[in-house]
């Protein structure tokens, strides 16, 4: 099938097979947490279902580590809709101010619009909830 180029071994069929498994073991996950950091919200935002559930409470919440870096978001609890947190759209308002905006709808049964790109044993994204006014 190949040709040996003078100097060099052919590279035989379990050679291949190691470098393709190599690949998808190594590569596959560096790609899917690539697109997850840049791709899933984006994506959640055009392509997300309903969910109805009782709003107990949000707020803002961060998570720093020992380098300074950290990851601000807003998280909202609902009694019978585990972990979530709100990554939709603020318009100009602090996640401080989205939280006490989502608190208002405290008790109520609302339907938020959970996102279809979810990372595994992960808070579930949430991109919109019902009644929830941005407005200034």
């Amino acid at each position: 099938m190949s040709e040996s180029v003078e100097g060099k071994k052919p590279v035989s069929r379990s050679e291949r097979i190691r470098a393709w498994l190599f690949l998808l073991v190594v590569g596959g996950p560096i790609v899917y947490g690539v697109a997850t950091v840049l791709v899933s919200t984006p994506f959640n935002r055009a392509f997300n279902h309903p969910v109805q559930c009782t709003i107990v409470g949000a707020a803002k919440g961060e998570s720093r580590s020992k380098s300074y870096s950290g990851n601000s978001y807003v998280y909202v609890e609902a009694s019978d809709c585990p972990g979530m947190r709100y990554v939709g759209e603020r318009h100009g308002l602090t996640r401080a101010e989205v939280a006490e905006r989502i608190d208002v709808l405290a008790g109520q049964r609302v339907a938020v619009d959970v996102g279809y790109w979810q990372a595994p044993f992960s808070d579930t994204l949430i991109v919109g909830v019902e009644g929830l006014d941005l407005g200034r």
